[in-house]
């Protein structure tokens, strides 16, 4: 005769009572190890998600230096500059990022990758500062990423950066934007086209945007022209050059590529990113 499931349970029951403390870990591990394994993952998992979101600090500034060397710790430059701006870095996170890349020749995956990341963080308005090379920086330009310097700036404090402002023509943006680059711009040889090498309409979504750069991957700084804003029909001043900076040059994250840095539009925290761009010059000396 069949045994019921309810003589069965009192069986393991009795078992249980007169089984040693190992007997008692082998039954329960036995019965119950998948409700356990179940249980330590879910501890594990919302342990981690309540951590996160008790321990998750706002940006207090945040800045990508695009196609850099990676030739010091982020967390020390993060640390270096936090406290020359008087961040309280324990309420605000300071992220300096030294490890994104795009490669404009290719748009491959991970470039493709990298400019979604880049918009996405701009849109939110968390993004406060782009360093790269000329010619990545000069795409990110021409999509109107960055603040005319002159909005943000007092006159003393762009006169500092004579010879080095980088300059774009609006009126190009806008024909491009409006349909009527190609039959304004295309045939001519101005210098926003030359300057930088070859020019080419590039289509991401529903927007163009022009991009130049050069057959190699970067141009060097022996090789680079400045935009000349005095053949430009409405030139902006959007970037500083630092081929020149001194502390940006001791850290070595631009070898043999020309660093342009430039406020994004959406900052809310222009003063900061002016203070950096000085920073890229002048380090931690007050």
């Amino acid at each position: 005769m069949a045994l019921s499931d309810e003589d069965i349970k009192k069986s393991r029951q009795e078992a249980l009572k007169n089984a040693g403390f190992k007997g008692k870990i082998a039954y329960f591990w036995e019965y119950y190890k998948i409700h356990l394994l179940v249980g330590i993952f879910c501890a594990i998992f919302f342990g981690a998600l309540i951590h996160d979101i008790v321990t998750n600090k706002d940006y207090g500034f945040y800045a990508i230096m695009v196609n850099c060397y990676q030739t010091v710790e982020e967390e020390d430059v993060e640390s270096e500059f936090g406290t020359l701006a008087d961040i309280d870095t324990n309420t605000y996170q300071v992220l300096i990022d030294l490890a994104t890349s795009l490669n404009l020749n290719t748009f491959d995956q991970y470039t493709i990758a990298n400019s979604e990341k880049i918009m996405a963080i701009t849109a939110s308005g968390d993004l406060d500062v782009i360093t790269s090379d000329a010619d990545t920086f000069n795409y990110f330009a021409r999509s109107s990423m960055f603040y005319d310097l002159r909005d943000i700036m007092t006159e003393e404090e762009l006169s500092r950066y004579e010879g080095h402002i980088y300059y774009i023509d609006q009126a190009v943006i806008d024909a491009v934007n409006d349909g009527t680059y190609e039959s304004e711009y295309a045939s001519s040889n101005t210098s926003d086209e030359s300057t930088d090498g070859m020019s080419t309409i590039m289509e991401s979504g529903d927007e163009l945007s022009l991009s130049t750069y050069t057959e190699s991957e970067y141009i060097s700084p022996e090789d680079f022209v400045a935009p000349d804003p005095s053949e430009m029909e409405n030139p902006i001043p959007v970037g500083i050059i630092c081929t020149d900076a001194p502390y940006i040059n001791e850290l070595g994250l631009y070898q043999n590529r020309v660093p342009v840095v430039g406020v994004v539009a959406s900052s809310k925290r222009v003063d900061l990113a002016i203070e950096f761009i000085d920073y890229l010059w002048d380090g931690a000396e007050e």
